[in-house]
């Protein structure tokens, strides 16, 4: 059974521009724009709909010309806008359409590279294979090759660490409700493990038997699960320990890696990652100016801030951004009550609210109280909700998915 890989789609239309980051050095006009010159919000739904052109008709052979034509714009004019909103020049952004459209050809079809490249658009199949190694790290016929595998993670992060690498596990945690983040590979997880805030002993019986049912030949956990279920597990297949608060998710994402034979691909995956957080803390930063931003989460009827783990790790330390209290004094996460709200929120504010009842009803509550509709955040109107997953999901898959989502979130009016 072929499986998914961590692809990045291509997204909205209207809302890529947004997204993305620079991925190469490209020729400059020597021209200088006038500073009167404003990036006008007509130009960037100009661009928007050859975004949209392009997503829909990547197949069929278009080039500049065209393309600036369907935007109204010289080609000159054109380019210079695309590479402001988009991060890109418009034909590396119709070729990254093109490249992850033969990702999915490649795993779930049985055509041939050559039949593949015609079908999403390139005429010359080893430009097609330059290109796409460029991309991926590896060639199209490595990619093809790539097969579930009989890795099994008893780590609900660790399983977003080998998504990363484009491995899909046999076995690992999965909630539908909650983990839509990850929705996409649920159909290429043949055992799937029960997931729940509250892991109750038939749970675990549970998961135990349907590892057993799986056969993995390797199975990844952390340092937090019980040594006696570490115990048991252990019996069913060699089970490798990554510690959980002692190393960082790049530190894990690295031994993970390193154990499977996988170092250069997740240096390559990191420095892709680095620049892109790079780019788009920059944008957000300016955006934000001195603007400090937190995420509070209703959980289990608490109110619960984090430090510098889960989403804390994106937001304030890969994108730089200004936290309103000291991180240093949270280590995971930290209770606190209605009255400290002002002292833990920000002028910016993520909020994350479970779905069990005593959640909601704190949440009713909290909406008509005057600590509430006091807060900075609250008045401006920069109050964003937002859904548990991937914010609470420390591993790279999903730090990734934050760095575009934060941007969107807070996307000039």
């Amino acid at each position: 059974m072929r499986k998914s890989a961590s692809i990045p789609s291509t997204g909205n239309a209207s809302s890529y521009w947004k997204r993305q980051v620079p991925q190469a050095d490209f020729e400059q006009h020597s021209a200088v724009l006038s500073e009167a010159e404003a990036w006008s919000s007509e130009s960037k739904a100009m661009i928007d709909r050859t975004i949209h052109y392009m997503n829909e008709k990547f197949a069929e052979g278009m080039t500049r010309q065209k393309l600036s034509s369907i935007a109204g714009m010289s080609l000159w004019h054109y380019s210079h806008q695309f590479k402001h909103w988009v991060g890109q020049s418009p034909i590396d952004y119709l070729n990254s359409i093109r490249i992850n459209k033969a990702k999915e050809q490649l795993l779930y079809s049985n055509l041939r590279i050559k039949e593949i490249a015609e079908k999403v658009g390139f005429e010359d199949e080893f430009y097609f294979s330059r290109k796409f190694k460029k991309a991926a790290g590896i060639t199209p016929k490595q990619y093809a090759k790539w097969t579930t595998t009989r890795i099994a993670s008893f780590s609900f992060p660790y399983a977003g660490h080998l998504l990363a690498l484009g491995i899909v596990p046999c076995s690992t945690l999965v909630d539908p409700q909650r983990d839509v983040h990850r929705h996409a590979f649920f159909q290429h997880i043949p055992y799937p493990l029960r997931r729940s805030k509250r892991m109750e002993p038939d749970l675990v019986d549970y998961n135990r038997r349907t590892l057993q049912q799986a056969r993995p030949e390797l199975i990844l956990c952390d340092d937090m699960v019980n040594e006696q279920i570490i115990s048991s597990i252990g019996k069913i297949a060699r089970t490798v320990i990554i510690p959980w608060l002692d190393l960082d998710w790049r530190q894990q994402f690295r031994q993970i890696a390193a154990l499977l034979g996988k170092g250069a691909l997740v240096e390559g995956w990191l420095a892709k990652y680095e620049q892109k957080a790079a780019c788009t803390g920059a944008r957000i930063r300016e955006l934000f100016q001195e603007d400090t931003i937190s995420y509070i989460h209703l959980m289990q009827g608490h109110i619960v801030v984090y430090g510098r783990r889960n989403g804390g790790a994106v937001l304030y330390e890969d994108l730089q951004l200004n936290c309103p209290y000291k991180l240093d004094d949270i280590s995971i996460m930290h209770e606190i009550e209605q009255q400290e709200l002002p002292a833990y929120t920000g002028d910016r504010l993520l909020l994350i609210v479970d779905s069990d009842p005593a959640s909601q009803q704190m949440w009713l509550r909290l909406q008509h109280s005057s600590v509430w509709r006091q807060l900075k955040a609250v008045k401006t109107g920069n109050v964003r909700q937002i859904l548990e997953c991937p914010w609470l999901d420390y591993s790279p898959y999903a730090h990734n998915l934050m760095v575009d989502q934060l941007e969107e979130l807070f996307q000039r009016n």
